[in-house]
Parts: C-alpha cells; sequence; structure tokens
C-alpha cells in the first residue's frame, strides 16, 4: 500500500512547502536554489493562520505516494497524534515528517514577521536569506524520508502536484 507523507511546519507556508517539493523533484539537489524559485512555488509564503490544519497535496513521487503539507501551528504532538490515529482507523499508512526542524530562527522570524504582521517585504527578505542559508539540512532531511519509502534519496522528478487542499 502507497502512503501519504505529510511534511509538517508551524504556518504550513515556508518549511513543509520546501520539503513537499524537493521530495517531488521541483527544487534543485544542488545548494544553488534561488529566492525566486522559493517564492514561485504554490503556497509558499501565502497561506494564513485560516488555513492551519488543512493538508495540501502536492503530488505523487515516483514510488506513488501522495506528498502534503500541513501547518500545525504549536500542537506538533497533538497534530502527529491525531494524523496517527486516523491512519489506523482508515487503514492508510501516514509517515509524517518535522520539516520544522532545518529551519533556522532568522527564517522563523522573517515568516512570522510576513504572515503575522503583514511586514512581507523585511520578513521576506529575512525568510529567503535563512532558507538558502539551511538548505543543506532541508535536502539531508527530505533525502531521509524518501530513503526510509524505499526511494532513492534524490527524486528522478515527480508527477505534477495536484495543489488541492484535502
Amino acid at each position: 500500500m502507497k502512503r501519504i507523507v505529510i511534511y509538517h511546519c508551524f504556518g504550513g507556508t515556508h518549511s513543509s512547502i520546501i520539503a513537499a517539493n524537493l521530495h517531488l523533484g521541483r527544487l534543485p539537489w544542488q545548494n544553488n536554489v534561488s529566492a525566486s524559485q522559493l517564492f514561485s512555488l504554490p503556497y509558499f509564503d501565502q497561506l494564513d493562520s485560516k488555513q492551519a490544519g488543512l493538508i495540501y497535496a502536492h503530488g505523487t513521487d515516483e514510488g506513488g505516494n501522495l506528498v502534503c503539507s500541513l501547518g500545525r501551528r504549536g500542537e506538533a504532538e497533538l497534530a502527529e497524534n491525531i494524523l496517527l490515529s486516523f491512519s489506523r482507523l482508515v487503514e492508510q499508512e501516514i509517515m509524517l515528517v518535522n520539516a520544522l526542524a532545518p529551519l533556522g530562527s532568522v527564517a522563523r522570524v522573517g515568516g512570522f514577521l510576513s504572515r503575522r504582521w503583514g511586514a512581507v517585504g523585511i520578513g521576506r527578505i529575512l525568510l529567503a536569506k535563512d532558507c538558502l542559508r539551511v538548505y543543506p539540512r532541508f535536502l539531508e532531511l527530505v533525502g531521509e524520508a524518501r530513503s526510509k519509502l524505499g526511494l532513492p534519496p534524490v527524486p528522478k522528478g515527480g508527477k505534477p502536484g495536484l495543489m488541492t487542499k484535502l
């Protein structure tokens, strides 16, 4: 049975979006990603607090696993418990990956300024700069997740995304 892979982070609009798109091969696996590539990703720095708890499907990987993102606010353990309990009820295997771990504190401040306070200009500058700085951490996180699924750590290319909320 194929899995549903859910990358989750605080707001669901930055690190989980980067991780899901890396997983699907939509971002480069070298350390030469640009800020414009990040900002061109669907949902990147676009969701607000009203969309917390919504799962967004980004596409299917080459192993047939549905790759999603989720903003779960500060309730990582609660969200994981709910989703894992639900997966047992519906007999659908879910793999949860905490995508907040690679993010640096400057990016967290930038995301907060951009999404919470509406200071998009300065927030995005801080956010992009720090996301690019910690990009190798995202490569490691996603490579490990893909390996646990029995996939090569570096994707050969994902299928076009669904880009819908579940």
